[in-house]
Protein backbone atom coordinates (compact mmCIF):
# COMPACT_ATOMS: atom_id res chain seq x y z
CA UNK A 1 0.00 0.00 0.00
CA UNK A 2 2.87 2.97 1.02
CA UNK A 3 4.46 2.24 -2.57
CA UNK A 4 1.06 2.43 -4.66
CA UNK A 5 0.12 5.40 -2.55
CA UNK A 6 4.27 7.01 -2.99
CA UNK A 7 4.34 5.76 -6.98
CA UNK A 8 0.79 6.35 -8.29
CA UNK A 9 -0.88 9.58 -9.50
CA UNK A 10 -2.63 10.10 -6.15
CA UNK A 11 0.87 9.61 -4.60
CA UNK A 12 2.31 11.85 -6.53
CA UNK A 13 -0.73 14.91 -5.85
CA UNK A 14 0.01 14.03 -2.42
CA UNK A 15 3.78 14.89 -2.06
CA UNK A 16 2.96 18.04 -4.33
CA UNK A 17 0.47 18.99 -1.68
CA UNK A 18 2.50 18.41 1.16
CA UNK A 19 5.76 20.32 -0.22
CA UNK A 20 3.63 23.20 -0.02
CA UNK A 21 5.19 23.83 3.34
CA UNK A 22 7.20 27.58 3.41
CA UNK A 23 5.50 30.98 3.24
CA UNK A 24 7.09 31.65 0.13
CA UNK A 25 5.87 28.01 -0.93
CA UNK A 26 2.09 29.30 -0.39
CA UNK A 27 2.75 32.90 -1.28
CA UNK A 28 3.75 31.55 -5.05
CA UNK A 29 0.59 28.53 -4.91
CA UNK A 30 -1.67 31.65 -4.20
CA UNK A 31 0.38 33.56 -7.02
CA UNK A 32 -0.61 30.64 -9.51
CA UNK A 33 -4.39 30.72 -8.43
CA UNK A 34 -4.82 34.30 -8.61
CA UNK A 35 -3.40 33.24 -12.92
CA UNK A 36 -5.64 30.40 -13.44
CA UNK A 37 -8.73 32.31 -11.48
CA UNK A 38 -7.83 35.09 -14.58
CA UNK A 39 -8.95 32.28 -17.31
CA UNK A 40 -11.78 31.81 -15.73
CA UNK A 41 -14.84 33.12 -17.23
CA UNK A 42 -16.63 33.49 -13.81
CA UNK A 43 -14.70 36.36 -11.32
CA UNK A 44 -14.04 34.11 -8.59
CA UNK A 45 -11.52 35.81 -6.91
CA UNK A 46 -11.43 33.40 -3.55
CA UNK A 47 -7.64 32.18 -2.77
CA UNK A 48 -8.02 28.51 -1.39
CA UNK A 49 -5.19 26.81 0.50
CA UNK A 50 -4.81 23.12 -0.24
CA UNK A 51 -5.76 20.98 2.56
CA UNK A 52 -2.99 18.89 4.14
CA UNK A 53 -3.98 14.84 4.89
CA UNK A 54 -3.32 14.22 8.37
CA UNK A 55 -4.00 9.97 8.57
CA UNK A 56 -5.80 10.71 12.07
CA UNK A 57 -8.25 13.14 10.83
CA UNK A 58 -11.22 11.20 8.96
CA UNK A 59 -12.12 12.44 5.43
CA UNK A 60 -8.89 14.23 5.24
CA UNK A 61 -7.55 12.54 1.89
CA UNK A 62 -11.37 12.86 0.56
CA UNK A 63 -10.77 16.53 1.18
CA UNK A 64 -7.56 16.89 0.03
CA UNK A 65 -8.02 15.50 -3.16
CA UNK A 66 -11.52 17.34 -3.62
CA UNK A 67 -9.43 20.48 -2.87
CA UNK A 68 -6.82 19.74 -5.57
CA UNK A 69 -9.70 19.15 -7.80
CA UNK A 70 -10.95 22.46 -7.24
CA UNK A 71 -7.63 23.85 -7.79
CA UNK A 72 -6.18 21.87 -10.32
CA UNK A 73 -5.38 24.67 -12.47
CA UNK A 74 -2.99 26.24 -9.97
CA UNK A 75 -2.05 22.76 -8.82
CA UNK A 76 -0.29 22.31 -12.66
CA UNK A 77 0.95 24.66 -12.67
CA UNK A 78 2.88 25.25 -9.47
CA UNK A 79 3.93 21.88 -10.24
CA UNK A 80 5.27 22.60 -13.84
CA UNK A 81 7.03 25.36 -12.97
CA UNK A 82 9.11 23.80 -10.48
CA UNK A 83 9.91 21.05 -12.62
CA UNK A 84 10.71 23.66 -15.20
CA UNK A 85 13.41 25.20 -12.27
CA UNK A 86 14.91 22.08 -11.95
CA UNK A 87 14.74 21.06 -15.53
CA UNK A 88 16.69 24.34 -16.20
CA UNK A 89 19.12 23.59 -13.30
CA UNK A 90 20.02 20.64 -14.34
CA UNK A 91 20.33 21.99 -17.73
CA UNK A 92 22.78 24.45 -16.52
CA UNK A 93 24.69 21.64 -13.86
CA UNK A 94 25.64 19.69 -16.48
CA UNK A 95 26.81 22.38 -18.78
CA UNK A 96 29.18 23.13 -16.44
CA UNK A 97 29.70 19.24 -15.37
CA UNK A 98 28.32 20.29 -11.36
CA UNK A 99 26.44 17.89 -9.71
CA UNK A 100 22.74 17.93 -10.26
CA UNK A 101 20.73 19.82 -7.81
CA UNK A 102 18.28 17.87 -5.36
CA UNK A 103 14.89 17.82 -6.08
CA UNK A 104 11.89 15.95 -4.43
CA UNK A 105 10.80 12.71 -5.67
CA UNK A 106 7.79 14.37 -7.92
CA UNK A 107 10.06 16.58 -9.80
CA UNK A 108 12.19 13.85 -11.12
CA UNK A 109 12.32 13.42 -14.86
CA UNK A 110 13.48 10.51 -16.88
CA UNK A 111 15.95 10.03 -13.70
CA UNK A 112 17.93 13.09 -14.52
CA UNK A 113 17.28 14.88 -11.14
CA UNK A 114 18.42 13.39 -7.83
CA UNK A 115 15.15 12.16 -5.40
CA UNK A 116 14.95 13.77 -1.68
Amino acid sequence: MKDWRRDRPLGVLLSVITFIKTPQQYKLFEDFQRLAQRELPTNKQEILEPVKPVITRWNSYYLCFKRAVELQAAVSAYTNSHIDRIKNKDAYARSRNNQLPNAPAWIRLDGLSAAN
